[in-house]
């Protein structure tokens, strides 16, 4: 899903539609199936934070953009504080904002 909202998102090898980059990004996003939400990388909360910003496929909405930059700032933090990636989203996607409980 992600690779095809990108392809819409930038126009790659398909006509640039905001509207089905969107869905597609927002599926991937963890917010209609949170199997994906564990697997979606930053930048899927970047281009949707845009797109919200500039009203690219959806209603503009400054709110919901803050909390996706908030949200992908705060993956970055966890990232350069040695957290692995996978950590890093999981935690912020389940609401969890401690870090994340150790294997035994």
């Amino acid at each position: 899903a992600f690779k095809i909202g990108e392809m819409y998102y930038y126009g790659l090898g398909v006509e640039q539609d905001y509207n089905n980059a969107f869905e597609f990004l927002k599926y991937y996003s963890g917010e209609f199936d949170e199997d994906f939400a564990d697997e979606a990388p930053p930048i899927v909360h970047r281009m949707l934070g845009e797109m919200y910003r500039n009203g690219w496929g959806v209603e503009k909405n400054l709110e919901e953009a803050g909390k996706l930059g908030i949200e992908r700032q705060r993956v970055i933090t966890r990232i350069k504080a040695g957290w692995s990636i996978e950590d890093a989203c999981r935690t912020l996607k389940k609401g969890k904002m401690g870090r994340p409980k150790k294997e035994k």
